[in-house]
């Protein structure tokens, strides 16, 4: 970047020999490699990710094409292989003092002579124009504008660099006085749109790289940065800062792709060219700012590469200027059919679903050859499948989890309209936390009886089913207590009430169910993986958002169908037929503004291309989550956007609208601007944030899901059971001996497997360290079978562990009272939010619920400042502490054979966490005083804090007691603090803290870390760094104390923490690391009386 030239040469004779890049879009009789904008797109992209110095726009992109395209074949010899070897640079000059990209009204002009062409004039802002050997040169002639190629030695030119922004891209001002060319091919008129629009194509992409480039970084950064005791990216404000950025990115990269695939195939490029530079050059502007924002001062730091990019966005900105299916319609469409006979016609042949497999009414094509295919239909005025409602959300879920009798039951009828359907999702209490749905279903002989009330459902008035999240386990978390079922709306036990809204609409209701019943074929996948099957719902929904309301009404056409189509679409569409308007009807934007004038005015005028930008990229974004889907790829970001840009485009359209109608914005109904609409619009927009999940809780879900950032804290006081205080106590007794039998439900098993980062096999790294050295054996406790099976085990075992909500156990006939008779010496843990009696026992309870009961909440963070979180679930580690203990002196006691026999440990989280609150009980009660956050330090104690250094580490150093403080204050050079009698003890300290801290403070901020532990472990003052997991693995103490071990899963060796604590003579083993669901069933139930035979059937019935 710094050299004269601007780039390596030895990379660049890379690029361009060993990798063959330089002519990758160039024709291989051109000497190229005969590919297309694509793939010199892909480059692009990647050269603009990694801010790649090298000449490849100016020499390839512009100078190289420009010979393709224009020059003779022996031309192309001459002047072009060079180019493309890599021997020489070459350079395109076109602009003048516009600095655009036109050959209109050039002032440089070409001369012939007997001696040939001579060219004079000056040309600015020319790619690579210092370094370069070859120029191409725009000029005018007598006949018009033409391109000539000389070298740069050649007389008569000069080329000055200019200073510019970009310091990674050299440009210069050329000057031309009566200098040799030669005319570039035959001497007709030079038409350069196609060498524009591919330059802008490659421009494009280049940009979408670099924004990426700056999306990855804030991202990168805002998970690592700390601030307030927590990393920046946990933040609420800028989890949405970054969702929106990568909205814009992926739009960006839409309007690009869709660019260079329309340039291949020559459709409408000039128009998707322009656009998909204007698109990346917000993207890349706006990735810039906000890079640079949330890396804070670093950010504006030279040292911080972050500058590159962004200079290279802003110069970017400117540079460039601103036929068996045919057969098969003619032989079978007839308009006097019926709708459904027509339809039937369709799903038989698999045309009106093509991308659904071929066994359930498709032809198995992808999403771009059924989107075609549905083209086919409009423009031939051929009715396809029922769209409209909630038709195809539910078309989707069945496809992607229902059996095959639930498929041919209900898919059919979906495409032929037969059936309506609605989705029952929302309630009253909990919004868009849709997890926390409380409807429940129960199990009661072959049918599930529902209860519950649900809100904001379009179309449940006249649905004939209704796809239900219902919660049928309590005792679970609150994602895995839920099942998915089909309901028939036109039952006694359902009833909807229709709910009006404030644009004078009423398209959604509230639906009751009182005892409302579900037949058990209609349970959608499994008990209990409800939430998955949700969350194809919700991902379709948002992917398809404001298109679920079918096609056109072919208004024209006569026929019987059309008359039956119409009508459905009349039905169908009535709670519909204000989303256009809430969608902020873009279509009508241009008309409007021409209409008025508006479209005179230069701001409105921006605000319309800027609207017709987002627009268009959403729609390609769309599409290429559609694509992938098809492929079989996983789902990437342009999948969860959709909903996003919607709700940007429809908020910008009511801008633009409002700017259009001025005064006329101020009237509604008949008296607003054409007949009503534009005030349907303007109170109706508001909506699309809210449908489908609000924006904030979207953006929160792209933030988290799609970028990786950190999850936000979470208070859950759902009903819900937090299952880590039980395992973590069966697991330290399985340490040192004990049998311990895993009790797990039957297919996924504990929770905890999928909790968090997973392997290769879906299962957690954290369940081969907490699952080791347990049996798992599967019982189903949902049925009367499945708790025999657990009965019979607990009738031979000397402890029990269970962690439910109290009362749960005794519902299943499991409760201590249960063995008083068959195992009277039984120990029975007890787990629970808050123990077995008193008011609150009966409440759920998950760890962070109690740690704030218990009063630990309290005291954590800093005055003044909401309380905060470690980030784990010390509640349920130290109620699983306090089990292992209460188990451990039961057993002492039962050995004494004083006549004890069993007990019950009762252990409440939030008991176990007051267990740690130190003396602020006596306090309070002995002398009024109520212990407060204190931040880093802690009350009363001075000076115990964390301190900063010049290297932007963190210690802690502990000083409090009174000699280690002279020692601390001598290694810090303040004798003079040592020495005084003010500081001598704590109380002293604890008057001058502030001081004392402050004084700390400016000494570490002016070592580094390592420094600061040199010095003080020198005076013996205890100091340490703060550690990550990371800087553990690696600490040579941690290792001396063999704190790791290395296990063998698999799909691999893992490390996971050693046993603790250490014993001399009993220190315990790891067996084996956490297995698979149910490996013990078998041993262990036949252990205690079961037969295989008795086995078989239990599995059969999914009893185990």
């Amino acid at each position: 970047m710094d050299t004269e030239t601007g780039y390596d040469p030895e990379v660049w004779q890379l690029i361009c020999g060993e990798l063959g890049l330089a002519g990758i879009h160039l024709p291989e009789q051109a000497g190229g490699s005969g590919f297309g904008a694509v793939e010199l797109g892909i480059i692009m992209e990647e050269f603009g990710r990694s801010m790649i110095c090298a000449p490849y726009m100016g020499s390839i992109v512009m100078a190289a094409t420009a010979l393709a395209a224009c020059a003779t074949l022996s031309q192309q010899q001459r002047w072009l292989a060079p180019l493309l070897s890599g021997e020489k640079i070459g350079a395109l000059a076109i602009c003048e003092d516009s600095g655009e990209f036109y050959t209109t009204h050039l002032h440089c002009t070409a001369r012939i002579s007997s001696e040939g062409w001579q060219i004079s004039g000056a040309k600015r802002f020319v790619l690579n124009g210092k370094q370069a050997d070859t120029l191409i040169i725009a000029a005018a002639t007598d006949n018009g504008p033409r391109l000539f190629v000389t070298e740069a030695s050649t007389a008569g030119v000069t080329a000055e660099q200019v200073e510019t922004m970009d310091a990674t891209r050299k440009m210069a001002d050329l000057t031309f006085k009566n200098a040799d060319a030669e005319l570039l091919g035959q001497d007709v008129p030079v038409d350069l749109d196609a060498l524009q629009n591919l330059t802008l194509v490659a421009l494009a992409n280049e940009m979408v790289g670099g924004a990426q480039a700056l999306l990855d970084a804030a991202v990168e950064y805002t998970k690592l940065r700390v601030q307030f005791g927590r990393t920046i990216g946990s933040f609420q404000a800028i989890k949405h800062r970054l969702a929106d950025l990568l909205l814009v990115v992926e739009s960006a990269k839409s309007a690009a792709y869709q660019a260079a695939v329309a340039l291949d195939n020559n459709d409408n490029v000039t128009e998707l060219a322009s656009l998909a530079k204007a698109a990346a050059s917000e993207a890349y502007l706006q990735a810039g700012i906000d890079c640079i924002q949330l890396h804070g001062g670093i950010g504006f730091t030279w040292e911080n590469d972050t500058h590159l990019w962004f200079k290279r966005a802003k110069s970017s900105e400117v540079f460039m200027g601103t036929p068996a299916f045919h057969r098969w319609l003619n032989d079978n469409w007839n308009p006097e059919l019926s709708l459904v006979e027509w339809r039937t016609k369709l799903a038989d042949t698999g045309w009106a679903t093509a991308d659904w497999p071929e066994e359930y009414y498709g032809k198995g094509t992808s999403a771009e050859e059924a989107a075609d295919i549905a083209a086919v239909f409009q423009d031939m005025g051929i009715v396809g499948a029922a769209q409209s409602g909630v038709r195809m959300l539910a078309a989707a879920t069945l496809l992607a989890h229902g059996n095959d009798a639930q498929k041919r039951k209900y898919l059919k009828r979906i495409i032929t309209g037969e059936d309506s359907w609605c989705q029952l999702f929302s309630e009253p209490g909990s919004g868009s936390d849709l997890a926390g749905s409380t409807t429940r279903a129960d199990l009661v002989g072959d049918e599930w009886i529902v209860n519950g009330q649900k809100v904001w459902n379009t179309s449940a008035h006249h649905a004939d089913y209704g796809l239900l999240l219902a919660r049928t386990d309590w005792d679970v978390p609150k994602h895995q207590g839920l099942s998915y079922f089909i309901i028939d709306m036109h039952q006694p036990g359902v009833e909807v009430r229709q709910l009006k809204q404030m644009n004078g609409h009423a398209s959604f209701n509230e639906v009751f169910m009182t005892d409302a019943v579900v037949s058990r074929d209609n349970l959608l996948s499994d008990i209990g993986n409800g939430w998955q099957v949700a969350v194809t719902t919700l991902a379709h929904e948002r992917r398809s958002f404001d298109r679920i309301r079918g096609g056109g009404s072919f208004a024209e056409q006569k026929g019987r169908i059309y008359d039956e189509y119409r009508e459905e679409l009349e039905i169908d569409n009535e709670p519909y037929k204000w989303y256009p308007q809430r969608a902020g009807r873009v279509d009508l934007i241009l008309q409007r503004a021409q209409e008025t004038g508006a479209i005179n005015d230069p701001v409105t005028r921006q605000e319309i291309a800027k609207l017709l930008i987002m627009s268009r990229s959403a729609q390609w974004t769309a599409a290429r989550a559609r694509a992938a889907q098809q492929a079989g790829k996983p789902q990437g970001p342009e999948g969860s956007l959709g909903k996003l840009a919607a709700s940007n485009i429809a908020r910008l359209a009511a801008r633009v609208h409002t700017h259009i109608s001025g005064a006329d914005a101020l009237l509604s109904g008949q008296a607003s601007p054409h007949d009503g609409i534009i005030a349907e619009i303007l109170v109706s927009v508001p909506a699309v944030s809210i449908a489908g999940g609000t924006d904030e809780i979207q953006k929160n879900i792209i933030s988290e899901r799609v970028m990786g950032m950190p999850k936000e804290p979470r208070f859950d006081t759902g009903p819900f059971k937090d299952l880590l205080a039980g395992p973590f106590a069966g697991t330290t007794l399985a340490y040192f001996g004990a049998e311990v039998i895993k009790v797990e439900p039957p297919g996924a098993g504990d929770p905890i497997r999928g909790w968090r980062l997973l392997d290769d096999s879906g299962t957690a790294f954290w369940w081969r360290s907490l699952g080791r050295n347990k049996k798992s054996v599967t019982a189903n406790l949902r049925t009367e079978a499945g708790r025999e099976v657990v009965k019979k085990l607990m009738t031979t075992a000397d402890v029990v562990i269970e962690n439910f909500k109290p009362g749960t156990m005794e519902k299943w006939g499991l409760g201590p009272q249960d063995f008083e008779t068959l195992n009277p010496d039984l120990i029975f843990a007890r787990i629970s939010g808050y123990g077995q009696t008193g008011p609150n026992s009966t409440k759920p309870g998950y760890a962070s619920v109690t740690e704030a009961y218990s009063g630990f909440r309290y005291v954590n963070g800093f005055p003044g400042e909401p309380p905060v979180r470690p980030n784990l679930s010390i509640g349920d580690t130290i109620a699983g502490i306090h089990a292992v203990l209460g188990v451990l002196l039961a057993l002492l006691e039962r050995k004494q054979d004083r006549g004890t026999g069993g007990q019950v440990v009762d252990v409440a989280l939030y008991e176990a966490m007051f267990n740690l609150m130190e003396g602020v009980v006596p306090e309070y009660s002995g002398g009024g005083a109520i212990r407060e956050p204190s931040g880093s330090t802690i009350t009363g104690i001075v000076p115990t804090n964390t301190y900063l250094c010049a290297d932007d580490k963190h210690v802690v150093i502990g000083a409090n007691g009174d000699s280690i403080f002279v020692r601390l204050m001598q290694a810090m050079q303040r004798n003079d603090v040592a020495e005084d009698l003010r500081y001598a003890d704590n109380a002293g300290r604890v008057t001058h803290q502030e001081f004392i801290d402050g004084l700390i403070a400016v000494w570490t901020r002016a070592h580094s870390a390592a420094e600061v532990i040199q010095i003080l472990e020198a005076a013996d003052v205890p100091v340490g760094p703060i550690y990550s997991v990371a800087d553990m693995m690696e600490d040579p103490h941690y290792q001396a104390r063999g704190l790791f071990e290395r296990v063998e899963t698999p799909q691999g060796e893992l490390t996971i923490p050693a046993i603790l604590p250490k014993l001399s003579a009993s220190p315990g083993a790891t067996d084996w690391p956490g297995g698979e669901v149910g490996t013990y069933t078998t041993e262990m139930l036949l252990s205690v009386g079961y037969s295989e035979e008795d086995l078989a059937a239990l599995r059969n019935s999914g009893d185990i």
